[in-house]
């Protein structure tokens, strides 16, 4: 489901967040998001961004409420796709490779398995195809 989908899932189910994904295979970065309603206050969303290359320990990351959420990052937050996900706080730690990978285990396994710019590039392409398959 896209965002504006995935906010009226939210609203409706509000104890159960849901994680976006959307991977920029020019890039190879992705963009991580996790919509969580607030306990105290349900109409109120909390919107949590990581964003990095595939292979790289660091990454861009901020916790914002719905409405203050950067200007910057809209474009990649309309692009994501969406679905609940129970495991999310596993995911908080990974680099965004690992993250596919635990998401998607028919990839390759990106910590024993990939080396190299040629195999580092079709990881990515494939994990977009099965974002566009399997994330909606």
């Amino acid at each position: 489901m896209n965002y504006l989908q995935a906010i009226k899932m939210l609203r409706q189910t509000p104890n159960h967040p849901l994680l976006g994904l959307f991977l920029d295979t020019e890039q190879q970065y992705l963009h991580f998001f996790v919509l969580q309603s607030r306990e105290n206050d349900t109409a109120q969303v909390d919107i949590f961004y990581s964003g990095s290359y595939l292979f790289e320990m660091t990454a861009t990351e901020g916790n914002y409420p719905q409405q203050s959420f950067p200007a910057s990052l809209k474009p990649y937050l309309d692009l994501a796709q969406f679905r609940h996900y129970n495991d999310i706080t596993d995911l908080y730690y990974m680099i965004p490779a690992q993250i596919l990978y635990t998401l998607f285990p028919e990839l390759t396994n990106p910590t024993t398995q990939i080396q190299g710019p040629q195999n580092k590039a079709f990881f990515c392409l494939h994990a977009a195809e099965l974002i566009k398959r399997y994330w909606k």
